[in-house]
């Protein structure tokens, strides 16, 4: 989940903030995107620069565009791969989370996911992933692994969720195709949750996650 990578160092400005205000805590934040809340810290919109540049005068506030934010945001509790999602989608600097009431948390950005994800020095060819939910009992990671290897797979990374009795594994796999792996594993009663891949589509990110590897090392 995306609620450990939040950003918090931030504050969003509000409605009646000057556009040239909110132009300096970009630059300062090195972003083009910044959340814009009102006086209660609920989520308003996201607003970009050139909508700020565009402006008649940008000494005016920013309730003058209001028309030009977008609503676009996640929730804490949001699975790290729909923030890949959201970013190939709309080519953000950042995405802002906000809770179940609207109100702003912070937010995340392209190397906070990479980096949640453990892919920063990862060649992106023939990656797939994979989630495996099973209670903690079940997990032995060196049964998993020899299965995976069998199957001309190589672990590149993981990482863990830990729920009560039970726990989600995240594998990132070097492989050319996971289908058989995914077979084998079922196979041996794994219950494969989630997939994604970078070589065919999928259902959860459409055709996506491979635009978001592209997009990052532009």
């Amino acid at each position: 989940m995306i609620k450990d990578i939040i950003k918090r160092d931030l504050s969003a400005p509000k409605l009646n903030d000057s556009a040239i205000n909110t132009l300096a805590v970009m630059e300062e934040h090195k972003i083009s995107h910044v959340p814009v809340v009102d006086e209660n810290n609920k989520f308003i919109g996201l607003i970009d620069e050139l909508s700020i540049i565009n402006m008649s005068n940008i000494q005016n506030p920013l309730n003058s565009i209001k028309k030009t934010m977008k609503n676009i945001f996640l929730l804490e509790n949001a699975h790290v791969f729909q923030s890949i999602q959201t970013l190939t989608s709309h080519l953000l600097s950042i995405i802002p989370i906000v809770n179940e009431n609207n109100t702003y948390l912070g937010y995340i950005e392209q190397i906070d996911i990479i980096q949640k994800l453990g892919l920063s020095q990862t060649n992106y060819d023939n990656l797939n992933i994979i989630v495996i939910a099973l209670h903690k009992k079940d997990y032995i990671l060196s049964e998993i692994s020899r299965l995976i290897e069998e199957n001309n797979g190589k672990i590149i990374t993981l990482w863990q969720e830990i729920i009560e009795d039970k726990i989600n594994v995240h594998l990132a796999l070097n492989c050319i195709n996971c289908d058989t792996i995914i077979k084998t594993l079922e196979r041996y009663e794994y219950n494969i949750t989630q997939t994604f891949s970078s070589d065919y589509n999928s259902n959860a990110l459409d055709d996506r996650f491979e635009s978001f590897i592209n997009y990052l090392n532009t």
